[in-house]
């Protein structure tokens, strides 16, 4: 019998938690935020690391050539860009929004106020500056799930440093001149500026 209250007490214990619950998560006032939906998974396959992208329900493959034992974090800047830090190839942009694949890029990152930065190398270059031909970078901004992405022509090389943050401004130089960023007034009114060398 003492058995029996025990458990009726703990059954109407969880009722009045559940309700107090329910009446909390109807009232708005802890609502929780929307979590963007994950596109890509990971396998590892030989100790290298593979990501799979679900997109328009097909799965992309891509080899990304970096050890499984090495520290590397991937974060998802929208549904078209995934951003991969690695210790041991580091750092690289997958997406879709270069060719009609999903692939991978090298690329480079930065912070700007509130306002993530990439850089990203859409096109391979000769070693050799002297045989090197025009390239493009794409340049990314993101911001709370927004994304705005930049196309800059110029002479790139994954290897050489081609942009720099000085305050609120990101300068991307092209081997033709400059190109700065100005993000001072916020996501919604970046200024984009041509300095011919």
């Amino acid at each position: 019998m003492k058995t029996a209250r025990i458990i009726l007490a703990m059954l109407f214990a969880m009722g009045v938690v559940a309700t107090l619950f329910s009446k909390i998560e109807n009232s708005g006032k802890f609502a929780p935020a929307k979590i963007p939906d994950k596109i890509y998974f990971e396998e590892h396959d030989g100790g290298i690391l593979i990501i799979y992208v679900k997109d328009g329900g097909k799965t992309y493959r891509i080899d990304t050539r970096s050890s499984v034992y090495s520290k590397y974090k991937i974060r998802q800047v929208s549904k078209d860009f995934l951003f991969l830090d690695s210790s041991d190839i580091g750092k690289y942009m997958i997406t879709d929004a270069v060719s009609k694949n999903w692939d991978i890029f090298h690329a480079r990152d930065g912070k700007i106020g509130g306002i993530n930065a990439y850089v990203i190398y859409a096109e391979k270059s000769a070693k050799d500056p002297s045989e090197r031909k025009p390239n493009t970078v794409f340049i990314l901004f993101e911001s709370g799930g927004a994304v705005k992405k930049y196309e800059a022509k110029g002479y790139f090389h994954p290897h050489e440093p081609c942009c720099e943050i000085d305050g609120k401004i990101l300068t991307v130089r092209t081997g033709m001149g400059d190109i700065a960023f100005d993000l001072g007034n916020g996501f919604e009114s970046i200024t984009k500026t041509a300095k011919p060398k």
